[in-house]
């Protein structure tokens, strides 16, 4: 008898021991949360409100903790302003009559980071050029590049333009091209097929000397150039 009871506390006590073995082996699972992924706002407007201030806005993106405005001349890229706005709207201060400055608005997640998304940003770009209240508006907004140069010559020009398509292009490009001068006013507007190595000309020889923007719509985005006619 006391064998068998000696038998049964050394099972019972293999037997602990080894569920001990067993639940310490077991490690908790994580799973790894997905990162914060937003979209761009679907426009991005911006004006010019006085010689050296200008105004942006935007919808909102579902899910944005807030949006990050990043401001910066161009071309030098030089940052001039960035933080963070929690309302669909800035106010940019201090800028330059005459200079050009890219303005860049993110969706910013729940961390206060910015989405890894590359399509979570638009663009625009403003010439400050102030003319009346309201006045000088030059924007454009794509979160998607070209995927290819379209060159655009000469700059200055006179009596015409060329657009080209580079030879190594894979394909055609089909595209709006519209011409703003620096008041707002379309002084161009025309559809056009770029080929592949091929040149499209656009006459100028009726417009006024001075600055122009011109505007290059495909279907991957929009780019943007200024130009000059000489006088």
């Amino acid at each position: 008898m006391k064998n068998l009871c000696l038998r049964a506390l050394a099972f019972a006590m293999g037997f602990f021991a080894a569920s001990v073995v067993t639940a310490t082996a077991i490690s908790p699972q994580f799973t790894q949360q997905d990162p914060c992924s937003l979209s761009a706002p679907a426009s991005l407007n911006g004006s010019v409100t006085s010689p050296s201030s200008a105004s942006l806005n935007w919808p909102s993106v579902s899910g944005a903790y807030g949006y990050r405005v990043r401001v910066q001349t161009t071309p030098d890229g030089e940052t001039v302003s960035d933080f963070l706005s929690f309302n669909l709207n800035a106010s940019l201060s201090g800028l330059t009559t005459g200079a050009t400055y890219r303005c860049t608005v993110a969706a910013v997640c729940a961390d206060n980071q910015d989405s890894p998304n590359p399509g979570s940003a638009i663009v625009i770009d403003i010439i400050i050029n102030y003319a009346a209240p309201g006045g000088e508006t030059l924007v454009d907004a794509s979160p998607v590049p070209l995927p290819t140069t379209v060159d655009c010559a000469p700059n200055p020009f006179g009596d015409f333009l060329q657009l080209r398509l580079p030879p190594y292009a894979e394909s055609a490009l089909d595209g709006r091209v519209r011409v703003f001068s620096l008041t707002g006013a379309l002084v161009f507007d025309q559809r056009v097929r770029l080929v592949p190595g091929a040149e499209v000309r656009l006459e100028t020889n009726t417009w006024s000397p001075g600055i122009y923007i011109l505007h290059l719509e495909t279907p991957y985005g929009v780019s943007r150039q200024i130009m000059v006619k000489k006088g």
